[in-house]
């Protein structure tokens, strides 16, 4: 097994590579990654195979999805933000600096929030075709006797 993280060989090391931060870091983009994996299986379900009456709850389901990996996502950029540079965890702190992958981390957790206000927006207007959609088949037509 070697170069497996949890060998006995890298016991030594383990406090080193495996800073706390870092942890936390992972952790909330896990859960991020998650939630958005979920949204999109969930997205494809709406298109393909979901009934109208479902559609304004999933669609809701998808929007706090979003919003848990935005908040999630903007919350693992900030802690790398604050302890990434660090002088104490990775080696030659001089040459190490915050690049376009960090960059991109943070674009990205932008468009999650951007994606979870639009299905919120969305979520209302499949609401409002529901709700309209209901009245009108609520109301039967009936032939009048007035002749204009």
């Amino acid at each position: 097994a070697r170069g497996w993280i949890l060998t006995d060989e890298y016991q030594k090391l383990r406090g080193f590579i495996e800073q706390p931060f870092f942890i936390a870091v992972q952790v909330f983009f896990t859960i991020g990654f998650t939630a958005l994996l979920v949204s999109c299986v969930l997205i494809l379900a709406v298109h393909l195979c979901m009934t109208p009456e479902k559609e304004v709850f999933v669609i809701r389901l998808i929007a706090i999805l979003t919003m848990i990996a935005a908040v999630c996502c903007v919350i693992a950029v900030i802690i790398f933000g604050i302890h990434g540079d660090g002088r104490n965890w990775m080696p030659d702190p001089d040459h190490n600096y915050l690049s376009w992958s960090f960059a991109l981390g943070v674009v990205g957790s932008f468009f999650i929030f951007i994606c979870s206000i639009l299905f919120f927006i969305e979520a209302g207007k499949a609401k409002k075709r529901e709700d309209a959609l209901n009245h009108h088949v609520a109301y039967h037509m009936e032939q009048t006797h007035t002749k204009v």
